[in-house]
Formats: C-alpha cells, sequence, structure tokens
C-alpha cells in the first residue's frame, strides 16, 4: 500500500513537471526520464508519429542520453504492435517475444518492457513511449495504470507545444492584423476561427475587440460579432472578471507576457470549469501597447485527474494502516523500519514507537537472521521477494510462519524495502496435518487402483467374449431360420404348388393361393430377420462382398448413399476378425444415420501389409469432439465407439478417430488378417444331411428312352428341398429328375458321370459352394445347362453364379411355374438371359 502512495506522489510529480515543459523534444525526455522513474525501469526511449511511422531518436540509459535512429512501421515490433492496436503492450520475456524486434532487443539488452500509446484528445496517435528491465520484476496491471496517466499528461504537453508553436504564430498574424484590419480581416477570422483554441483581443480598456467562434460559444453568443466592445462584466463568466482584468492589466502594463497560467471560468450553462490561459501585449507597429491579446483551452478533465490522484493517495494511506496484512517500510541499507501498519504491531506484539528507528537485527524478529540478509542482497540486486516462507519471532518469543512479499522503492531519495507478511502459522499446521492424511489415502487409492484395473482387464476379456458369444447365438439362429425354417417353408412352397395344381374342385384353389402367399411372407420375413441377425453373404462369398451388400442395404434401408470400395484380396483369413470388422462398420454407419445427420458416407477396406486389414468409415455431417466423455453415439449399447476400440485393441488391432464439430469423422480400424491365436475355421452349425449319392449312381445307369425327356440333377444341401422339388418336376412329363446330389463336390462327381441336360444349383452348399462347383462343371460339361437357386435375393449371389457360368439364377421362393419355364428354355438353343 504504501509503494502504491509513494508511486503516486511520484506519478503526481512526473506529471506536473511533464505539463510544464513546453517543447516537444523536452516533453518525450522528460517522460521517458519519469516513467522510468515510476517503474524503476533502467531504460527507455520515446517516438513521435512522423508520415506513418512510429521515429525514436534517442534512448535513455540509467539517465545516460544516447542518440539513436529507429522507424517502425504499423504491426513492425513492439511500436508496430501499439500503432495497429492504439492500446498498451507489455512483455516480460523479450528475448523470445514474436512482436519484439530481435536486433534491437540485442543491441539494449533489454528483457522486459512496457510499450504505452500517446493518444491525442481527438484519438489520433501522436507516438509512444517504451521502457525496459523493471527492477525487481516483471511489469504489471499497476506499473500500466500509472504509464497510462502519465502518457495523459503527456498527450497534453505535446498538444500544447504544438498549440504554442500555432497560438505564437497566430499572434503575430493578429498583431500584424490589428495593424492593418482593413486589409486582413477575412484572413485574420479564418485563422481564429479555424485553430482549435478559444482566442480573444481587447483593447486599453479592457473591451472585446473580436474573439474566434469557439470563444463566442462558450459566452453562450451566437457569433464574435456580439461580444465587441463589451467587457468581462457582461458575460457569463462575470463572478471572474475581476480576475480576468487583473491579469490584462498586468500584461499592459508591464509589458511581458503571461504564459499557461490555471484560472477558473464559469460556463454559460452555470458549471464552474478549469482553464489553461495564455496572455501577451498586444503592439501597433511602432511598438506602442494597444490592448492584450490572449487563449485559453479547457483543462477541467486534468484537474480532476490530479484531484482522483490526490485522493486516491489519500485513500491507500489509509488501506495501509487499516490492512490486515503485516506491512512495513525499512531501509535497504540497514534494515531500520521507517513505517509499520497496525497490523504488524498487533502480530509482533511491539508497538509503532518501538519499532521506528531500530532494525531487524535489533528486535530479533527472524528466528534465522540469514533469511534478512538473503532478502537484502536480493534486492541489493534488483531482485524481488514473492511468498517467502519465513519465521519470525514475536516480543514474547512465540514464533510464527508468514508468507512475506518485498519490493525495492524509492522513499523521499533513499532507497527503502516495503514487505507484506501474512500469518499461515495455523494454516501451516493444518498443511502438515493434510500431508499426512493424503499419504494415507494415497498408499489406500494405490492398492484400490491395482484392484480395480485387475478388475477392468477382466472385464474387457469378458466383454470380448460376449460379443463373440453374442455372434455366435446371432448365427445359430440366423442359421436355424436360413437352413432349417426357411428350407422348409420353400418345400412346403412346392408341394403345395403340387397339390393346387392337381386340385379338382376350383373352390380349393383360392384357399390354397392364400396359404401359399402366407407361406412367401414367412419366408421373406424370416429372409429379413436372418440378414439382420447375420448376413449369411458374409461366409459365403467374404467380407468385402458383404461390405458391398451392406452399402445398398443402408441405402435400402435407411436411404444412406454408401460409396464402397473393397479389394477382395484383403478378405481377412480368420473367420471372428471378418465377423468383429463387419458388425463394427455397420455400427459405424449407424452412428452416421443416428447422429452425423449426413446423406452420404464412404467405406474402404484394404491390405495395409501382409498382416493388417484397414477400413475407414468417413462422412462430412456434424461430427464430434474425440476428448469428450462418450455420449450419445455409445449411449446406444451394441457396438459403439468406446465398445469397437476395446474390443479391437483385444485382437490387436487400432482405431484412430478423426473429428471435429461441423467438420465431419473419420473412423480407421486395423485389424490384425488373422485371430491372435491363429486362424479360427468357420464353425459347423448344426448337421449336414448328404443324401442322394447312391440313387445319383444308381441314375446313372439309366438310359433315357425319349431323347425329348430334360434330365435334371438337384445339388442341394437340404434334402426337404430336394424332395419338395423332386416330387414338383415328377409332374411334368418331359422332364425327368436323374440324380441328387447334397454338396457341390457330390454334384460335380454326379454330373460327370450322369451328364445331365440341367442342374439346379443351390448357391449355398458344404464342401465346395455352388458358384466354385457351377464353374467346373461348365468347364467339363459345356454342354449342360445350370440354373442357380438359392434363398438369398442378394444381387451379389446372382453376378456371382452368371459369372461362373450359370444359365440363370432363381430363389427358391420363386413361383413353380418360373422354375419349370426356366428348365424348359434353358435347353432350347437361345440362351435366355434374365
Amino acid at each position: 500500500m504504501v509503494a502504491n502512495t509513494l508511486n503516486l506522489r511520484l506519478l503526481s510529480q512526473a506529471v506536473q513537471q511533464v505539463s510544464t515543459v513546453m517543447e516537444t523534444p523536452a516533453i518525450i525526455r522528460s517522460l521517458v526520464a519519469s516513467a522510468m522513474e515510476l517503474t524503476g525501469a533502467t531504460g527507455g526511449a520515446a517516438g513521435l508519429m512522423v508520415e506513418g511511422r512510429m521515429v525514436f531518436t534517442e534512448y535513455n540509459l540509467q539517465g545516460r542520453i544516447t542518440p539513436i535512429h529507429y522507424e517502425f512501421t504499423l504491426g513492425y515490433g513492439a511500436p508496430g504492435r501499439v500503432m495497429a492496436t492504439g492500446m498498451p503492450y507489455t512483455s516480460n520475456d523479450a528475448a523470445n517475444d514474436p512482436h519484439v524486434v530481435a536486433d534491437i532487443q540485442k543491441v539494449f539488452g533489454f528483457q522486459t518492457l512496457a510499450d504505452v500509446p500517446i493518444i491525442s484528445r481527438g484519438g489520433d496517435l501522436l507516438g509512444c513511449f517504451e521502457i525496459h528491465n523493471k527492477a525487481g520484476g516483471p511489469f504489471d496491471d499497476s506499473d500500466l495504470d500509472l504509464l497510462m496517466v502519465l502518457a495523459a499528461a503527456a498527450t497534453g504537453a505535446i498538444e500544447n507545444a504544438q498549440l504554442l508553436l500555432d497560438r505564437t504564430a497566430a499572434m503575430e498574424a493578429s498583431h500584424k492584423s490589428v495593424i492593418q484590419v482593413s486589409e486582413s480581416r477575412n484572413m485574420l477570422r479564418l485563422v481564429m476561427d479555424t485553430i482549435p483554441v478559444r482566442v480573444f483581443w481587447k483593447d486599453t480598456e479592457l473591451r472585446y475587440l473580436g474573439c474566434n467562434v469557439h470563444l463566442a460559444h462558450d459566452a453562450g453568443r451566437g457569433s464574435p460579432e456580439e461580444l465587441v466592445g463589451k467587457t468581462d462584466y457582461d458575460m457569463a463568466w462575470r463572478e471572474q472578471a475581476d480576475l480576468y482584468r487583473a491579469d490584462d492589466q498586468e500584461v499592459i502594463s508591464s509589458g511581458k507576457a503571461k504564459l499557461n497560467y490555471v484560472e477558473p471560468q464559469t460556463t454559460s450553462d452555470g458549471r464552474v470549469i478549469w482553464l489553461q490561459t495564455s496572455k501577451i501585449p498586444l503592439r501597433d507597429t511602432q511598438g506602442k501597447i494597444i490592448g492584450v491579446f490572449g487563449s485559453y483551452e479547457d483543462i477541467t478533465e486534468r484537474k480532476r485527474a490530479e484531484q482522483a490522484l490526490r485522493e486516491s493517495e489519500e485513500k491507500f494511506s489509509k488501506a495501509f494502516r487499516a490492512s490486515p496484512a503485516v506491512i512495513s517500510v525499512a531501509t535497504l541499507k540497514d534494515a531500520r523500519y521507517v513505517e509499520v501498519n497496525e497490523a504488524f504491531e498487533s502480530a509482533s506484539g511491539y508497538s509503532r514507537q518501538e519499532v521506528i528507528g531500530r532494525s531487524a537485527a535489533d528486535l530479533q524478529v527472524f528466528e534465522d537472521p540469514r533469511v534478512m540478509e538473503n532478502l537484502v542482497r536480493l534486492l541489493e540486486s534488483g531482485g524481488s521477494a514473492h511468498n517467502v516462507e519465513c519465521r519470525f519471532r514475536q516480543k514474547s518469543g512465540a514464533i510464527l510462519t508468514f508468507l512475506v512479499s518485498a519490493e525495492r522503492i524509492e522513499l523521499g531519495g533513499q532507497t527503502c524495502i516495503l514487505s507484506a507478511g501474512v500469518d499461515i502459522t495455523e494454516r501451516r499446521r493444518l498443511l502438515e496435518q493434510l500431508q499426512q492424511i493424503n499419504a494415507e489415502l494415497e498408499q489406500r487409492v494405490l492398492e484400490r487402483t491395482a484392484v480395480a484395473e485387475k478388475r477392468a482387464s477382466q472385464l474387457r476379456v469378458l466383454a470380448g467374449r460376449l460379443t463373440m458369444a453374442e455372434h455366435q447365438e446371432r448365427r445359430r439362429v440366423a442359421y436355424i431360420l436360413h437352413e432349417h425354417f426357411q428350407q422348409l417353408l420353400a418345400s412346403a412352397k412346392f408341394s403345395l404348388s403340387i397339390v393346387r395344381r392337381k386340385a379338382l374342385d376350383k373352390n380349393l384353389r383360392e384357399p390354397l393361393e392364400r396359404v401359399e402367399q402366407a407361406i412367401d411372407e414367412s419366408i421373406l420375413a424370416s429372409r429379413s430377420l436372418s440378414v439382420e441377425l447375420c448376413p449369411p453373404i458374409l461366409y459365403d462369398m467374404g467380407l468385402a462382398a458383404t461390405l458391398e451388400w451392406l452399402g445398398r442395404w443402408m441405402h435400402d434401408r435407411y436411404r444412406l448413399n454408401v460409396e464402397v470400395q473393397a479389394d477382395p484380396l484383403a478378405n481377412p483369413q480368420a473367420e471372428d476378425i471378418a465377423v468383429f470388422l463387419f458388425h463394427s462398420t455397420r455400427e459405424l454407419l449407424f452412428n452416421i444415420v443416428k447422429h452425423a445427420h449426413a446423406d452420404r458416407a464412404t467405406v474402404r477396406m484394404s491390405r495395409q501389409n501382409h498382416r493388417n486389414i484397414q477400413i475407414v468409415v468417413a462422412d462430412k455431417g456434424a461430427g464430434f469432439d474425440p476428448s469428450s466423455p462418450p455420449s450419445g453415439r455409445d449411449a446406444a449399447g451394441g457396438f459403439g465407439l468406446f465398445s469397437i476400440r476395446e474390443r479391437i485393441e483385444l485382437v490387436g488391432g487400432t482405431m484412430e478417430i478423426d473429428s471435429q464439430p461441423g467438420g465431419g469423422t473419420r473412423i480407421s480400424l486395423t485389424a490384425p488378417c488373422a485371430s491372435p491365436k491363429g486362424p479360427v475355421p468357420a464353425k459347423t452349425v448344426g448337421s449336414q444331411v448328404v443324401t442322394g449319392g447312391y440313387a445319383a449312381r444308381q441314375a446313372d445307369q439309366r438310359t433315357p428312352q425319349d431323347q425329348s425327356v430334360i434330365r435334371v440333377l438337384l445339388a442341394d444341401d437340404h434334402e426337404v428341398v430336394r424332395m419338395g422339388l423332386t416330387r414338383l418336376l415328377q409332374m411334368e412329363p418331359d422332364i425327368e429328375v436323374v440324380g441328387q446330389a447334397a454338396d457341390g463336390l457330390e454334384a460335380l462327381e454326379i454330373a460327370l458321370q450322369i451328364q445331365p441336360d440341367v442342374i439346379l444349383m443351390d448357391v449355398s452348399m458344404p464342401r465346395m459352394s455352388g458358384v466354385e462347383a457351377t464353374q467346373r462343371i461348365i468347364q467339363l460339361l459345356p454342354s449342360s445347362k445350370i440354373i442357380g437357386l438359392s434363398m438369398h435375393e442378394q444381387e451379389d449371389a446372382a453376378v456371382s453364379m452368371k459369372a461362373a457360368g450359370a444359365a440363370i439364377y432363381l430363389t427358391k421362393t420363386s413361383p413353380p411355374e418360373a422354375l419349370i419355364a426356366a428348365i424348359r428354355e434353358c435347353t432350347a438353343r437361345t440362351a435366355l438371359v434374365e
């Protein structure tokens, strides 16, 4: 608090000193010296605006003036930053500050700086001053407050200096104008009304001969002509008329100018303001005094600022005495106390009279005298102390612990120490207790953290197992739906078709058709459910084809346009890896639908190297903050982002998220081609019933008696489907079932033996798929026609079968009539294109 009081006293002196200088070079030199004294800076300089550039011409280093020449443009260096912002700028690490010119910093060796703008009353930048290396620490807000007040004083002084030059020129012009009134009245009026000050002139009787428009307005008059012939007693400031006339008489009688003195004025609206006035004698061509010429400007705001400073000094003085902090001022040389506050008396047990004039060593207030010695050395070297823990001895001998901060100040031409301390004795005792409790708690936390980490690891492993168990259950249910329920429905449909065709009663046909329609709907619902649970294409054609199918499925189901680029050579070797990547990709696409509010997405699958596979899912939607805790994206369960990350790490993979709000999302999944425990073979779910081998070989021995009969081989791993197809085809006189096969390999063997005309080939079969069997049979028996059959409606299955050489692809849910027609058309000479 004493520091603030002393600084305010110094500031007041500095303001008065700067304000009384009337030449611009002297003003800026005084300004720098005052700023250095206020803050304890060791160097500084001031610059003025010249044709859009800030120009510095001299440097003050501890009172020694050195000529320099540096120019700064907008944005260049710290002065250039002040030019750009119009605001003060401080740097307490000048060597690493990008706004400080490195070459200049090296020349003058400063580490801290403060730049303060000098702004005119009209808001224009006149210049700025810069001071370096504050003693005792960095520049802070209190320094800037003092420097801004000093800058305001410099503004008035610089403008007054310029105004005086202009005013002197104006006075000389006015002098000549009085002599030659008739010839230059218009020019005089132009000059008087243009300058931004109040100007007037009187005769020796102190009657107004003229003034400019500004003064007329102050007097409450419409024009200068209304003041001609009147005296100060006729004006709004009649209360100050005697004071003004006395000054006028003094100038006229002495023949000497009276410059820059302060006086009050009552305005036309009754307010009292303060003026800074200058008056000179008015002479004719022979040098005779014929009147007085004067000018003034309103400095009320400056007076108010000075008054505010005096009031602040008084307030800070009271605050020093009443502060609860222990505050003292002592000489730096021998640590003798100059002033202490009431809190010091209360804490130490000494009265003010017992302390003043005695040193800390005399009173033995420091438990360890070396603390005070170190503090003095620190301040002597230009440093400062902040929150130093010290132990003090009271008058009674009791020991207290304080946090002490100290600064070096100048008081009455003597270097002193201003110190402030806070009693932390009780806080220190509680802190020691708290540290002991914290040590015990940390040990308990470490023990419990180890247990928690072990359980978390177990939970992650369990989560991975649950995921695979969930998938196996999904696949099992999907298998039952596809391999049993749907096949039974398809067989029932074939049998129902036979009954419907044999029914003689027309009244029965309509109910049978409704039953057949119900079977179709059941097959469709079952197929949709099995695809939702676990798409069969994943096991039949691999992950790459499944991602292509997933893209089309997301568009059909959710209107999300998905561009898929999946390299078939990147298909994982391990089934569990393929399953995990498929479900993860589907979950990421679900997230785009639910959260990203985007209508487009891309999916890329590629082989990173011979060990890893990468899938990248990207969108240009809403995006999110990856660093925030999982919320809506993961809250729904399933393969949320958190779950995906946990589970991909279990298989030795990684997940990378690149997203920001409003910037879209890009998620990369990288996983090994094989499971960490080696390739996992596809599991056999249910049982495979292989029949027809003996019957097929027997059929091979049969020789068709009628060459017009179409010989058909049935290849399907479901016996009930083969039986239904057999019964259906036996009703056709031109079609004969000559063999049956339960898998693709058996179909190949029987086909080579009996060479059928047409083969009905199921797509999904054990040992060898229908696609591979078709390709081999077409190569070996190009005359045989193959019709692909499947419960799947996926376009991928049809494309694969036709690419292998199948003539037609039908679903098992197609009308029986379509299947019969396809068999007959297959044997026609012209190729059938579906």
